[in-house]
């Protein structure tokens, strides 16, 4: 928590449940509000083996997820992977990209449905070694 450059507290165990993400080894052991010029998001960060293993944050809105989603390509380039589609009433896209320089995956995925429900999900973890942490 010292090294985090936001304030973080430590999850409830009912937060670490809400927030089991299959992408992410670990439990979210911390959570706090990221923020930039631009916009504020929950954060949680996981820890698996008393390594961080996976930061998850949530993206208010479509408008600031597409703020986002152009920072990562203009950063990134193209994604090393990418799809996209409609299941059921929702459509739902997501790009990976592969920062080497920094061992980390980046995840950035939406969905956005007919019946009102919109997520909008940033995700990093590390590229592979699974022994290793951010």
């Amino acid at each position: 928590m010292k090294s985090s450059k936001i304030a973080l507290s430590q999850s409830t165990p009912e937060d670490q449940a809400g927030h089991s993400i299959p992408l992410i080894r670990g439990a979210a052991l911390l959570n706090g509000i990221y923020t930039t010029p631009e916009f504020k998001a929950p954060v949680w960060l996981y820890f698996s083996d008393n390594k961080l293993s996976g930061v998850y944050l949530e993206i208010a809105d479509g408008e600031t997820a597409s703020l986002i989603g152009g920072r990562l390509s203009n950063q990134y380039g193209a994604p090393a992977e990418k799809n996209s589609g409609t299941l059921g009433d929702c459509n739902f896209s997501t790009k990976t990209w592969n920062d080497a320089n920094r061992g980390n995956r980046v995840h950035f995925s939406w969905n956005v449905c007919d019946s009102g429900f919109r997520n909008f999900v940033l995700i990093y973890t590390p590229i592979d070694q699974p022994d290793n942490g951010l």
